[in-house]
């Protein structure tokens, strides 16, 4: 056997301290005792025993290229060990030297293979995940998670909804590998309602029309509604006032999805006249009408109409002669109702009069006697004169006022 250079200065070494020789000892021979092989994959627990016969005791061991000496007296252990070959000499103590190959093992890396059986809706439990492991030791443990409390120990977890399964799974040497696997559903399916409210009181124009999400193509619609409505087309109209629920089924998967929604019938438009107050005078613009105005939807939109081609667009009016108004209440959505007053005024004036002329010139024995009717009693009189009464009297002759 050639022996590498670094032992051979080793021998060197060890000569120098040799002062007699062994003639007839048994030849010196190295054995490996036990092996242990690394447990896991990449691991650094391997160890190897070995122990020198024969030759001349005490006994120096190397290990492959390391330039150190391992003494023992009989036996050594090497520890920490990666997998691979290691070589190892023993000298003696009169320079002789064996040497022997050992090979540590390794399990190959422990892996995973797995089946995934998707979910095929968002809300059913129909999912389903095998797995099985390879290299490593076997036998396996499997621990699964899902992040929220659930556990499982089975190589095939099933019932699951759509999410994220965290899995380890360990070998018999205690060896380990982490992963996990995202279970989705293969059918997308979800439904809105879009609906229009009914438009006026009394009307039944309201409409629904189911608004889906979906990666299918085929769907099944079933509509409930008030005294027993019912309907199987994706848009539905002339709807009363209620709520409205929508069952919307995908036909190849089976899937379904559901919404709700409810048909608004506003309350009635309503115009009422709260207090009118009549022309102060005949023939006057000083009549007054006010309103209250309830129900439909805002904002409000009046229109008065009366004598004379009267128009107005305010809530109320103050400009009124006497006579008929109808004023119209119509909302935002074109819903509208009239209420129609009537603005007074006082009857006209009416003044009659009887004059008592003057006999003989120069004497102040006219008088004026008038009555007067109409309008709005008491009445107040100013005379050109300056008298306040009804009549005047003692009057020389002129005109009066």
């Amino acid at each position: 056997m050639r022996t590498p250079n670094y032992i051979k200065n080793l021998l060197g070494l060890l000569v120098l301290g040799i002062s007699a020789f062994n003639i007839g000892a048994q030849s010196l021979s190295l054995q490996s005792i036990s092996t242990t092989h690394v447990n896991c994959n990449q691991a650094s627990d391997g160890t190897i025993t070995l122990k020198a016969t024969g030759g001349t005791a005490p006994y120096n061991y190397v290990r492959g290229t390391d330039s150190f000496l391992l003494t023992a007296s009989v036996s050594f252990k090497d520890s920490s060990l990666k997998a691979g070959t290691y070589k190892y000499y023993v000298i003696d103590s009169v320079g002789d030297v064996d040497s022997i190959n050992i090979t540590v093992t390794q399990p190959t890396a422990l892996s995973t293979s797995a089946t995934l059986t998707h979910v095929s809706c968002s809300y059913r439990q129909d999912g389903a995940i095998s797995v099985g492991g390879s290299g490593g030791t076997a036998p396996y443990r499997f621990t699964w998670s899902d992040g929220n409390g659930w556990t499982s120990s089975r190589s095939t977890i099933s019932h699951l909804l759509h999410g994220y399964f965290a899995l380890r799974v360990t070998d018999s040497k205690g060896c380990f590998s982490d992963t996990g696997f995202t279970l989705i559903f293969t059918d997308t399916l979800e439904t809105t309602i879009s609906k229009t409210d009914i438009v006026c009181n009394n009307q039944q124009n309201g409409t629904a029309e189911s608004v889906i999400f979906s990666n299918g193509n085929s769907f099944q619609y079933t509509w409930a509604g008030p005294n027993s409505f019912s309907s199987t087309s994706s848009k539905i109209a002339s709807l009363k006032n209620g709520v409205y629920s929508l069952k919307v089924t995908d036909v190849v998967s089976g899937c379904t999805a559901t919404a709700q929604t409810q048909i608004i019938m506003p309350t009635a438009v309503n115009v009422q006249i709260t207090s009118i107050k009549n022309a102060l005078c005949s023939g006057a613009s000083t009549g007054e009408i006010n309103t209250k105005s309830t129900g439909g939807r805002t904002h409000y939109f009046y229109n008065w109409t009366g004598p004379n081609s009267y128009f107005s667009s305010s809530a109320n009016i103050n400009n009124a002669t006497a006579g008929i108004y109808i004023v119209t209440l119509t909302d935002s959505s074109g819903c509208s109702h009239s209420y129609t007053g009537a603005v007074g005024e006082p009857t006209p004036w009416t003044v009659s009069q009887q004059i008592t002329n003057i006999k003989c010139a120069g004497y102040s024995i006219g008088a004026i006697d008038i009555t007067v009717g109409g309008n709005t009693p008491p009445y107040v009189y100013s005379w050109s004169t300056g008298s306040k009464n009804q009549d005047i009297s003692s009057l020389t002759a002129g005109v009066y006022t």
